[in-house]
């Protein structure tokens, strides 16, 4: 059950890195495997079930934290504090047991590795430093939908010159976009909104009062 939900964890990953569709749903679907994983070791009949009960339990918590980090919901704190809990019983119980150094061991410590990972970064620096791509590059082209986010992580953070800087990299890029010719009509309309929604947002920005309405997906090049 680790190996399955490490697997789907990377495939999440590289999924959101690549901007493909589909990267959260891999996410949330991958916690399924660390919830059955708590039922199996709860059955099965070891020496080490304890450690084992304690481990499950620990990288279910572990996996849910790091979904709230990767998809920037608030409140995981709390799962982390737990999960690290649990998982220093599981590592004080499996190493009183002397053959407990199975694979199963080396995956959860990467689990546990990544969490305490994850939990060192701040929003927006998570983004940075799953992405291949810098948004603070004026000849890089991102998405306009993820640099919007990232800019209202930096906004939330109180980095005004930050979020500002992307916001207004996004309106100059729509505007390029709109400039274009032979484009259908339905593009035409959707840079439209983007670009009303992004001047939206630059006017709440300064005003610090942002409430964010993300971006419609639409990422053609210049």
């Amino acid at each position: 059950m680790l190996i399955t939900h490490i697997i789907l964890l990377i495939f999440a990953i590289v999924f959101k890195l690549l901007h493909w569709p589909g990267g959260s749903l891999i996410l949330l679907f991958s916690i399924l495997f660390p919830l059955v994983d708590i039922l199996v070791q709860s059955i099965r009949k070891r020496n080490d079930k304890i450690a084992r009960i304690y481990s499950a339990i620990s990288v279910f918590l572990l996996a849910v934290f790091i979904q709230f980090k990767l998809l920037t919901w608030p409140g995981g704190i709390p799962l982390l504090f737990f999960g690290l809990l649990l998982a220093g019983f599981s590592f004080y119980h499996l190493n009183k047991q002397k053959g407990s150094f199975s694979l199963r061991y080396y995956l959860f410590s990467a689990v546990v590795l990544f969490a305490v990972f994850n939990a060192s970064l701040k929003d927006s620096s998570l983004k940075l430093t799953y992405s291949l791509e810098d948004p603070f590059d004026a000849n890089t082209q991102v998405p306009t939908f993820w640099v919007q986010r990232l800019a209202y992580d930096f906004y939330r953070e109180g980095d005004y010159k930050k979020a500002e800087f992307l916001i207004q990299k996004n309106i100059t890029h729509i505007e390029r976009l709109l400039k274009q010719e032979d484009v259908e009509d339905f593009l035409r309309e959707i840079d439209e909104q983007n670009l009303e929604q992004s001047q939206l947002d630059l006017k709440q920005l300064k005003n610090r009062k942002w409430s964010f309405n993300p971006l419609i997906p639409e990422d053609r090049q210049e």
